[in-house]
């Protein structure tokens, strides 16, 4: 069933024009026009906004620290244009079903067979947020430093590993201000991480997100769009306002946590075991497309018909026994589970590529050349042609001096005061960092041991969260919607 033309005058619609090509003024109004479309013209059960309130959602945990999702707790997508594209493990089950259920209303003739939500099909989903960072730093930050900044340091050349990162340390106060971040929790902070890196987000479209017009005609105006997006709710997902091609996962809804705890699975598959364990070696789960897998019915009052391929994941355990509970429970209980603070890891994979950066411009520049002005009369100026010496592996050793814990310490301090915007004396930095040492020099355990509690306390105490107030306080209230005409008889998968 073909979508009707949309050609008499009750069927008018409203158009905004902003995009990339439009000049600032224009496009402030317009988005102000398209933010009154979107509140009195579009009807959407849920949505995210992930230009305003839900910045931070998935990259962020309830403390307020960024978070990135355990590579072994993803899923590979079914309905999706590519193997190689993953959600979190509940949220690709979701998806199976969310898109199963889609693919039968429109063969019931129930949902138009045409349009972009007829046939959904994930082209976009988790991206491996080391790999954004990696490109990240050798296309931004080290063509910026190493290419470009190191050139204009005139009368200062960089002769030793302690010269580079002096050099450095300029380039971080001078740049990260108006430039870009330099730490990987930096980065996951800032606008050059997506809401895609986080797990929980897929994409049916790879339409220009600054295009209103293309949202508005293709996707919102699309006769399938109010249902669709009510039927997403009954699998745990709501679409990005300034993206509707982007489906996300509703943490806050007892669906997804009906995902996470699993439903009595008493059909299909017999015998067979629900694939609901955690990849090994932190290797994201492949599913096989063709296995039958088991599958019960939903618990929750008004949904009871919908099919759930939901077995119990161990992993959230501390959400069984009840499908209700604080939006601020269910993230704490998932990314405690599934993903890991990115402080964790910042200076070792900073330390990593200022190795890199350091003997790759060494490599690009083997020699200092330094001009001798001390000749004597008659004879000829000399310049003094010393090589340079690449790093060693180890030149940031825990068990180093020169730039051991201590100075990692103090390089981590500094970095992501610049990154915050803190604006702090010399003497408030200097007492900062004297008790943070004090919390190394004084620890117990181990040398990594010790580092990586003092690391703790400087990120609790003195870098803080990425807002001040509660991330997840049962903000959002997910519209479960029990509509008779949508809610088919059960179909077997």
């Amino acid at each position: 069933m073909p979508q009707p033309k949309n050609l008499s005058p009750e069927n008018f619609k409203v158009y905004t024009y902003a995009s990339n090509d439009t000049n600032s003024e224009d496009t402030f109004i317009q988005r102000q026009q398209y933010d009154t479309l979107f509140t009195s013209g579009v009807e959407l059960a849920n949505f995210f906004d992930f230009w305003g309130p839900d910045r931070f959602y998935g990259r962020a945990n309830v403390a307020g620290n960024t978070i990135t999702v355990r590579p072994g707790f993803l899923k590979q997508l079914r309905h999706a244009s590519d193997p190689n594209l993953f959600a979190l493990n509940f949220v690709a089950d979701a998806w199976r079903d969310f898109v199963d259920r889609i693919d039968t209303l429109s063969k019931e003739g129930i949902l138009y067979n045409d349009g972009p939500y007829a046939d959904p099909t994930a082209v976009k989903a988790w991206r491996s947020p080391l790999a954004s960072y990696h490109d990240y730093m050798l296309t931004i930050i080290n063509t910026s430093f190493v290419e470009e900044y190191l050139l204009v340091r005139k009368g200062r050349p960089v002769k030793s590993v302690q010269d580079f990162l002096t050099a450095f340390g300029e380039f971080c106060r001078d740049g990260i201000g108006f430039g870009g971040p330099i730490t990987y929790s930096g980065f996951v902070e800032s606008v050059y991480c997506s809401p895609l890196n986080t797990g929980l987000s897929i994409e049916i479209s790879t339409e220009a997100h600054s295009e209103d017009f293309k949202k508005e005609e293709i996707f919102f105006y699309d006769a399938n769009f109010p249902l669709v997006s009510k039927i997403a709710t009954q699998y745990g997902f709501a679409l990005d306002r300034n993206a509707p091609w982007r489906f996300c996962a509703d943490l806050a809804s007892p669906v997804m946590v009906e995902y996470m705890s699993g439903v009595p699975l008493t059909q299909g598959g017999a015998g067979a075991p629900f694939n609901n364990y955690v990849g090994e070696c932190d290797e994201p789960v492949l599913v096989e497309p063709n296995m039958p897998d088991p599958y019960g019915y939903s618990q929750i009052l008004g949904l009871r018909g919908l099919i759930r391929h939901a077995g119990r994941y161990g992993a959230y355990g501390d959400l069984f026994g009840t499908l209700y509970h604080s939006e601020k429970t269910i993230t704490q209980t998932v990314f405690n589970a599934a993903y890991e603070e990115t402080w964790t890891r910042d200076m070792e994979l900073l330390t990593y590529y200022l190795i890199g950066f350091y003997n790759l411009y060494v490599e690009q520049n083997p020699y200092i050349i330094e001009y001798d002005r001390t000749y004597q009369q008659c004879s000829a100026p000399r310049n003094s042609v010393t090589p340079r010496t690449p790093a060693a592996p180890g030149v940031f050793s825990l068990y180093g001096t020169a730039f051991g814990p201590r100075w990692s310490l103090a390089c981590y301090y500094y970095i992501r005061c610049l990154e915050k915007g803190y604006t702090k004396t010399p003497a408030e930095k200097r007492k900062d960092l004297q008790t943070v040492m004090n919390q190394y020099n004084f620890g117990e355990g181990s040398i990594p041991d010790r580092l990586r509690e003092a690391f703790r306390f400087m990120q609790e105490k003195y870098i803080g969260p990425v807002r001040q107030e509660g991330m997840y306080t049962n903000r959002r209230n997910p519209d479960i919607i029990n509509n008779e005409a949508i809610a088919a008889s059960p179909t077997t998968y």
